[in-house]
């Protein structure tokens, strides 16, 4: 059996925290703008 190569990824620096302000999201809504979360 054929292992497959394991890629690690660390980053260079800290990341910021994830945020839960929603106000940009509302804002972007209220102007009738196509908004997309992946």
């Amino acid at each position: 059996m054929r292992m497959r190569p394991t890629l690690n990824w660390l980053p260079a620096e800290d990341l910021s925290p994830g945020t839960t302000d929603l106000e940009p999201v509302a804002d972007a809504l209220g102007t009738g703008g196509v908004l997309v979360l992946s």
